[in-house]
């Protein structure tokens, strides 16, 4: 279609200009062989301006099609670098959050420890009462013999002096 165009408007072009050189004799059989030529598409002039409207347009398609590569290849290269940073802050994000649950667990695992041995101390340091020497005497004699005998009453009756 936009050669058709291209061809008529040399066409006319051509024409008018054959035209404007033979206005002094428009009847020569010259005009008539030239607008045979043109509309033959043989005219060497027409043929001329052809070619340059043709080359200048394959001129025209080759540069779009150049710079929408480059377009698609910069919009490309603008993806994979956006692709790229959301990946590099997904992993920082990632291991931020894995610091965080491990720091948690330390701190988790440190009351842990403070409260076992906070218990430890608690238990062995409340002794409500404490033994008499002979107490603590006949407890290692049984502890020895490794039987167990029920200490005798001692009752004031039948003591000897």
């Amino acid at each position: 279609m936009a050669k058709t165009i291209f061809i008529y408007l040399i066409y006319v072009v051509v024409v008018v200009k054959v035209s404007n050189n033979n206005e002094t004799n428009p009847a020569t059989p010259a005009s008539t062989v030239t607008e045979k030529e043109i509309k033959e598409g043989t005219h060497p002039e027409f043929l001329s301006k052809i070619e340059k409207l043709d080359k200048a347009r394959q001129e025209a398609i080759q540069f779009h099609e150049y710079m929408k590569e480059c377009r698609i290849h910069c919009t490309n290269v603008l993806y994979e670098n956006e692709i790229k940073a959301a990946m590099d802050e997904y992993m920082q994000e990632i291991q931020g959050l894995r610091e965080k649950m491990l720091e948690n667990i330390e701190n988790k695992k440190r009351k842990l420890k403070e409260e076992s041995e906070n218990d430890i101390i608690h238990v062995h340091q409340g002794v409500p009462f404490l033994l008499k020497e002979n107490e603590i005497a006949d407890d290692m004699n049984i502890l020895k013999k490794g039987s167990y005998v029920p200490p005798v009453k001692k009752s004031g009756k039948g003591k000897k002096k």
